[in-house]
């Protein structure tokens, strides 16, 4: 089994830009221009989410320092509490209020919430671990809760290319023009994952905390920032948080569903890793029967492909348990990058005449750097185009070009 050994290495200072016809091309981080090997993505969005240009919600008393201080009736208090932070919120405000039955019965309710709830948990310890601590726990974006880019999404279709951030808002970023329309409502919090519909230019569903908002986006409009009307919001209290979206081939169904793997294109390959084993699995379907138990398949039965075992490779640090993966549409590049190491790891996939992993190229990042998220393009004509998200909030597009391709095409 090969490992990670066989990747080149840029030399120090040096970052990753591009692959061409098979060979990483890195320049040092001071003068790192893409547009040097390629113009491939010339016309692709440049993308860097800076603090500036979020607008975190205020929320309690820094919202409420913003108006004058107005005398509201109780009870219209509690119902404003109750629309905003659920049942248990207008408990904890009754609590403070000045008349004594109120304000006892009010705690005598509270206890009664946090003995259920302790005993919720020694009946299921694993409901201790919920909200943004089990997103970070079970994202596919490294450091989830710091992160300023928090997932990304081409269109199937166009070069749409949108990135959710910190600040619970989906930007969509076009090649063709400037308009950046901004997705985003006080329902919409936590966002996980997003999925545009295929056979759709302008539906997009964004997973979040507790459910999943499909935005419909009106790209010749002037507004930039459609209203809430435009959407439809899907919530089930038994399925919270949604950690993963897909969509059928015709945009007709919307799966919501936990992935740690990657299938091909063709259905017949499924490249897959672990949480607790730093190896890339390979299983080749060649059987209708794979969910028996019969002899017959154990041709399925999975083969390690690759050992990701931590290593140090002239100074750089890479490997370990994988954080996520992805394949390109053709089936033809998978990128890989981990919890603990600051590099995208890039193979070339090989079905014939077995299932093979090839090192092919080491993304590294500027100093300090860590990828949060990755995501192919879709639509990218002249090879593939790999789309990092960084922790600085920069946004990379690493073209991984073939010259008789590309000659082909005008950049996408």
């Amino acid at each position: 089994m090969r490992n990670l050994e066989d990747f080149p290495v840029p030399n120090d200072g040096e970052i990753t830009l591009c692959e061409i016809n098979g060979r990483m091309q890195c320049m040092n981080y001071e003068y790192a221009n893409v547009s040097t090997f390629t113009t491939s993505t010339d016309r692709h969005p440049k993308i860097h989410i800076t603090r500036d240009l979020l607008h975190h919600t205020t929320l309690g008393d820094e919202g409420k320092a913003l108006f004058l201080p107005t005398d509201v009736p109780f009870l219209k208090q509690l119902t404003q509490v109750y629309s905003e932070h659920g049942f248990k919120e207008v408990l904890h405000t009754s609590s403070m209020h000045h008349t004594f039955i109120i304000s006892k019965t009010a705690l005598l309710l509270l206890s009664i919430f946090r003995y259920f709830r302790k005993a919720q948990l020694l009946l299921n310890p694993s409901l201790e671990y919920e909200g943004t601590y089990l997103i970070d726990e079970l994202s596919q974006t490294r450091n989830w809760t710091n992160s300023s880019i928090k997932c990304i999404a081409w269109h199937l279709h166009n070069s749409r290319l949108a990135v959710a951030t910190s600040d619970d808002s989906v930007r969509i970023y076009c090649n063709d023009n400037n308009f950046v329309p901004l997705l985003r409502c006080k329902q919409q919090q936590n966002i996980t994952c997003l999925a545009w519909r295929p056979m759709s230019l302008t539906e997009i569903a964004v997973g979040h905390e507790t459910g999943i908002i499909i935005w419909h986006v009106d790209f010749n409009s002037l507004v930039s920032r459609p209203s809430v009307s435009n959407t439809i919001m899907l919530h089930r209290v038994e399925h919270q948080p949604i950690m993963s979206l897909a969509w059928s081939h015709r945009g007709n169904i919307l799966a919501s569903r936990v992935q740690a793997a990657c299938w091909s294109n063709c259905g017949t390959n499924l490249l897959f890793a672990t949480n607790t084993d730093p190896v890339i699995y390979g299983l080749t379907i060649k059987s209708d029967q794979v969910f028996t138990s019969t002899v017959d398949t154990s041709i399925n039965h999975a083969t390690p492909l690759f050992d990701l075992t931590k290593l140090d490779l002239e100074g750089i640090a890479v490997g370990g348990i994988v954080q996520s993966m992805e394949t390109d549409p053709k089936g033809n590049h998978l990128a890989v990058f981990f919890k603990t190491t600051n590099c995208v790891a890039l193979f070339n996939v090989t079905r014939l005449p077995i299932l093979q992993l090839i090192p092919s190229s080491l993304i590294v990042g500027l100093a300090a750097e860590v990828p949060s998220t990755i995501g192919f393009q879709q639509n990218f004509k002249a090879g593939a185009c790999l789309s990092i998200g960084w922790s600085s909030g920069r946004l990379q597009h690493f073209p991984i070009i073939y010259t008789d391709l590309a000659s082909d095409f005008s950049p996408q």
